[in-house]
């Protein structure tokens, strides 16, 4: 039930707005003093059409509608079958004493005429951005349909020009930004808002003309020309640009009259998901314009600026018109401004419904009304939802969010983007777009390539960076936990050998990592001392890292990037005599890498030599970007006839029996006491007393198992993203297990 007493705490707050409930520190520190924050001029500007300043502003129209409002509700209950309806406004206002709609439009005129509300968005409007002062003011346009997110894109595009744009100076004291935004002078007035709960409270989810009765609150305007008044403010204004073209343009001859600097962001949807974007606009536009939730009488009051919804019909027919429209805009930005500066808001979210159990993309004519966030469906940057896909991540989407990827800022930060123009003019833009067409399509896929693996870096070593903090700052963190992250980081080296391949750098650029099979361990030398080993082993070898999950299996390894001035010495543990272990030793070339064996490791049985010469021949091919040919062969030389047949034959067996690295003896070159000739039967078959019909054959099991090997590896050194992203999942997992320890 309203009270009378209610109903007067209601009047005696007119025209106080309550500012220091949400307003920053330094707007209550200054106590909402007008003039230290807006010039004479521009106050001018701000409080045209107010009524005179020389008298008290009058209030009857407003009080006369909240005791309207107090009377006609008294007995107000929340009826659930209106939860899904809107009202009309006329419907809702029906009173058979007086007309409810023509004391809400007199109301709403006072309002907006009053001094006292302008100030009140003003203020709203007005933020403190930190940091030292830019030398020139700034106009941020921002463009895209209607919900695209353009008010929340705003602070992350002034925090990119902040940080790679634009010019500062040494003065601190931070820049002061208006945003001219209606959606603040509709949750500010107290009449709109007080209508509206009235509604919600009574049931109705919104009332659907209200934006209609409510358009004379043009502040938004005023407090655009009043800010352009002062120097020391600059402006952000989202915008549709479905307006007439010509108050578009004259707003931006205004602005370079004052030499303002002017720069144009737009809020568009990822490349090849336009429909994606369009849907999630919808469900956007959808649930901030009616309640979903219960509103009851207790929770009616004046200044309640977070209802939670607009009561504001989201117009879906118009999201071409804000594409055009932005897209239009654009051109004659960059052909029409100065500076030409020109940022994309990549907008990636993504809507998700649960679908008999499993989460599936949001369709644009799915309904949500009634549904739960965070139990019907769900909303975050596709990014997150692609990495939680991709990755095979065992814990549910919606938890392992909430937990866990909400925290990993390149998946959920905006994806902003700039070009500065220098060379752009209308008739330049016409001939580019002639000139590139033909050859966009051929680069579209590597981009796209470029930009997956450019993702794939910044969120690994966000994740990599988080766990070693974690891991150093746990006694408990064992060692298993320290070996993954280690694996990590190499794993993350060879990512960005890719990533340096694709943008044309691969040929100058050593790989930061060396793929190893089944090695026990390494040990990299200076190469001036690499002739002191021949038959004795080098103490302190370091094992290299597995790729499995069980350390005591030697299959797949990895090892850093070998310095120069150094040689690596590889040791190879031999089944056959696990007490010893052959060595082979790495050393780069101008063309490559050249492996030299150290003969005395290698033993002479048949099985040894079998070992050592398939793990040479396997780090030989492992090292290549693809198969060796008759073109570009793969050369061996040396003056131990035996070693050079093992190795030789060992290299055929691979090229016969790998997937990956298919070739013939055609495309090993032998150089020394060797002849391939001895070992053919024919041209095509292997003689009977060859290594490849007795030796190897004899192990065909072992020979298969190491190809098993190189396959895995070769597999891994082509798509290392898979391995990656699952050990940093476990090991995400280990640490916060631990912490929840």
């Amino acid at each position: 039930m309203i009270l009378a007493a209610t109903i007067q705490e209601w009047v005696d707050k007119i025209g106080n707005y309550e500012l220091e409930v949400d307003s920053p520190a330094e707007q209550r520190d200054a106590n909402f003093d007008i003039n230290r924050f807006l010039s004479p001029e521009g106050q001018v500007k701000l409080y045209e059409g107010t009524h005179p300043i020389d008298s008290p502003e009058p209030t009857a129209a407003r009080e006369r509608f909240l005791r309207f409002l107090g009377r006609k509700f008294q007995n107000i209950t929340w009826e659930a079958n209106r939860n899904n309806k809107t009202v009309e406004l006329a419907a809702f206002l029906q009173d058979d004493e007086e007309d409810g709609v023509k004391l809400y439009d007199a109301a709403i005129d006072e309002e907006n005429e009053s001094r006292a509300f302008r100030r009140a968005v003003f203020f709203r409007l007005l933020k403190l951005f930190p940091g030292n002062k830019w030398e020139s003011r700034i106009v941020l346009w921002i463009g895209g349909p209607s919900s695209s997110g353009k008010t929340y894109a705003a602070k992350g595009v002034l925090e990119k020009m902040d940080r790679e744009i634009l010019q500062k100076t040494d003065q601190p004291g931070g820049n002061y930004i208006v945003s001219v935004d209606g959606s603040f002078e509709r949750e500010t007035s107290q009449m709109r808002q007080m209508v509206l709960q009235f509604a919600l409270a009574s049931g109705y989810k919104g009332i659907e003309d209200l934006h209609e009765h409510s358009k004379k609150l043009g502040v938004k305007n005023y407090i655009k020309n009043a800010a352009l008044e002062d120097e020391r403010l600059s402006l952000v204004i989202p915008d549709t640009f479905v307006r007439e073209p010509t108050d578009v343009y004259r707003d931006c001859k205004t602005f370079a009259k004052k030499g303002v600097a002017q720069a144009f962001a737009e809020v568009k949807a990822e490349k090849g998901f336009e429909d994606r974007f369009q849907t999630s606009v919808k469900k956007m536009g959808d649930s901030r314009a009616w309640n979903s939730k219960k509103f009851t009488e207790e929770k009616i009051k004046m200044n309640n600026r977070n209802i939670g919804c607009e009561s504001k019909v989201y117009q879906g027919n118009y999201f071409k018109f804000g594409l055009i429209g932005t897209k239009v805009f654009k051109r004659f930005f960059k052909s029409f401004s100065r500076n030409k500066l020109t940022l994309t808001v990549t907008n990636d979210l993504i809507y998700l419904v649960k679908k008999d159990g499993l989460w599936k993309e949001c369709k644009y004519e799915d309904n949500l009304e009634d549904k739960k966030e965070g139990i019907d469906f769900i909303r975050m940057p596709a990014r997150v939802y692609n990495y939680w896909r991709d990755n095979n991540i065992n814990e549910p989407l919606e938890v392992w969010y909430n937990t866990k990827g909400k925290e990993i800022k390149n998946l959920t930060q905006q994806l902003i983007t700039y070009k500065t123009n220098d060379k752009y003019s209308e008739s330049y833009s016409f001939f580019n777009l002639l000139r590139t067409n033909r050859w966009y399509k051929s680069q579209n896929d590597l981009e796209k390539e470029k930009r997956h693996l450019c993702g794939q870096i910044a969120v690994n070593d966000e994740i990599m960076a988080y766990l070693e903090t974690e891991i150093q700052g746990n006694a408990v963190a064992d060692e298993l936990l320290i070996k993954k992250l280690s694996q990590c980081k190499l794993l993350q080296s060879t990512l960005k050998d890719k990533l340096a391949a694709l943008d044309g750098k691969g040929e100058i650029r050593e790989r930061a990592t060396q793929f190893l099979p089944y090695l026990n361990s390494y040990l990299d030398i200076p190469k001036e001392v690499k002739h002191e080993l021949l038959g004795q082993t080098v103490p302190g070898a370091m094992s290299a890292t597995s790729l499995v999950a069980n350390d005591g299996f030697h299959g797949e390894f990895i090892a850093p990037q070998l310095e120069d001035e150094f040689c690596r010495v590889h040791y190879v543990e031999l089944t056959s005599d696990p007490s010893s272990q052959a060595m082979f030793v790495q050393e780069k070339i101008e063309d490559g890498i050249e492996l030299s064996a150290v003969r005395e490791s290698m033993g002479n049985d048949p099985v040894s030599l079998m070992e050592s010469s398939l793990a040479m021949a396997a780090s030989l091919l492992l090292a290549l970007d693809e198969s060796p040919s008759s073109k570009h062969k793969l050369s061996i030389y040396g003056s131990d006839p035996m070693l050079i047949n093992y190795l030789w034959t060992a290299l055929i067996v691979l090229g016969e029996k790998s997937p990956s690295r298919k070739f013939n003896k055609d495309a090993i070159e032998v150089l020394g006491f060797f002849s391939v000739a001895e070992q053919m039967k024919s041209s095509s078959k292997f003689s009977p007393q060859s290594l490849h019909e007795t030796v190897f054959k004899d192990h065909e099991a072992f020979v298969d198992m190491k190809v098993r090997h190189l396959e895995c590896l070769l597999k891994l050194k082509a798509n290392p993203e898979e391995l990656l992203s699952k050990t940093l999942v476990e090991a995400t997992d280990q640490v916060a297990s631990i912490n929840k320890n």
